[in-house]
């Protein structure tokens, strides 16, 4: 094999392309639908920016005996960097005000109090989207700073701030989806219906967004103790990522996740959306059984009305 091979290979590699390839297959061959190298406009300069794989899986409509469409999407950066170290320091103590998953809002069936007046319940209200049982609660800690550290020149891109320009480019690939779904676009309700039409087929749609780094290097969770800080070897951080600008403001909860802890992971990932739908079950229940009330009390005044 020449040289210019070699040096192309190495090449490649400190790109990082492996580890793309690697996160794409992964995701393929489990069932998600997987875009690599996908454009969105960045506000902020007006200019396209990459994010290197955009994924979805979806539970499609009725599954668990409800009318929900259940649909996760993986905005994945991807950061090859043996040569560096990661270093998250954490506070759990502040873990429970973040906020865990970026969703967005349902369709007009349970959402609306103009709608349905004392009937109506609000999904989020009713935790299902809680992080107990989730992948979230296998991290009770939330890390509110990091430090990244070049440890090997030979192997780096020569660069300290990946941490900080992967989760900016996530916020703002959320916040471009969130809008984006929350403007109406992919609504899957017509909201013209008429009443009987809409009980006749309802449907809703529950869109969930998950920032990622996945990241194949050194990382480290680090504890102050007095004046001195003890690491830790980790292979999954939350990170907390406050971003505002003139053209965005919005927390995030990155998830950042070493190569060798992604494909445990996305089987987590999945797994939450079993536990959303048996939460939504519980929410259909107890709206079932208000609604059969609200019915019964309709007509026991017109009966007394009557008599």
């Amino acid at each position: 094999m020449t040289d210019e091979t070699e040096f192309i290979k190495d090449e490649l590699r400190r790109k990082g392309f492996p580890l793309e390839s690697y996160v794409e297959a992964l995701l393929t061959d489990s069932g998600w639908h997987v875009n690599s190298n996908v454009y969105f406009v960045d506000k902020e300069s007006n200019k396209a920016r990459e994010l290197d794989i955009d994924a979805s899986f979806t539970h499609g409509k009725g599954a668990y005996g409800t009318w929900t469409m259940f649909d996760v999407n993986l905005l994945i950066q991807c950061k090859r960097l043996p040569g560096h170290a990661w270093v998250f320091f954490s506070s759990a103590s502040k873990s429970a005000s973040f906020e865990e998953f970026h969703k967005c809002d349902f369709t007009d069936f349970l959402r609306k109090e103009d709608h349905w007046g004392p009937l109506r319940f609000a999904l989020f209200d009713m935790k299902i989207f809680g992080c107990k049982g989730t992948h979230a609660e296998k991290r009770d800690a939330v890390a509110t700073n990091y430090s990244e550290i070049i440890v090997d020149k030979k192997k780096s891109n020569n660069r300290d701030d990946n941490i900080w320009e992967s989760a900016v480019t996530l916020v703002k690939a959320v916040s471009q989806k969130l809008d984006k779904s929350l403007s109406g676009e992919g609504q899957y309700l017509d909201e013209d219906l008429e009443f009987g039409q809409f009980l006749k087929e309802p449907f809703e749609v529950a869109q969930v967004f998950l920032p990622i780094i996945v990241f194949e290097g050194k990382m480290y969770a680090a504890t102050l103790l007095n004046d001195d800080v003890e690491l830790q070897k980790v292979d999954y951080v939350r990170l907390h990522v406050d971003y505002e600008s003139g053209h965005y403001k919005r927390d995030c909860i990155v998830d950042v996740i070493t190569r060798d802890r992604f494909s445990s992971f996305i089987n987590d990932v999945v797994n939450d959306l079993f536990i959303f739908g048996k939460r939504r079950v519980k929410v259909a229940k107890k709206y079932e059984s208000e609604v059969l009330k609200a019915v019964a009390r309709h007509y026991q005044r017109v009966r007394n009305e009557s008599s």
